[in-house]
């Protein structure tokens, strides 16, 4: 997916952290809708984020991890 700008180390720490506060750390829909803004600081990577489908990135993100 090509962002304007992907999230880097800082902002997955955010991100990793925002969750746990949700008591969220899995990643879900609802946790992903929830602290997208702490991963992704532009409004239109967010959009296409969420355009492209929060399944899809997350079955991308379990694709990749394993």
């Amino acid at each position: 997916m090509n962002l304007y700008k992907p999230p880097g180390v800082s902002e997955s720490i955010d991100w990793a952290m925002a969750l746990e506060r949700i008591g969220n750390s899995d990643l879900t829909e609802d946790g992903i809708t929830a602290t997208i803004g702490a991963l992704l600081k532009y409004r239109e990577d967010q959009q296409k984020v969420l355009e492209y489908g929060l399944d899809k990135v997350i079955e991308d993100a379990y694709a990749r991890a394993v």
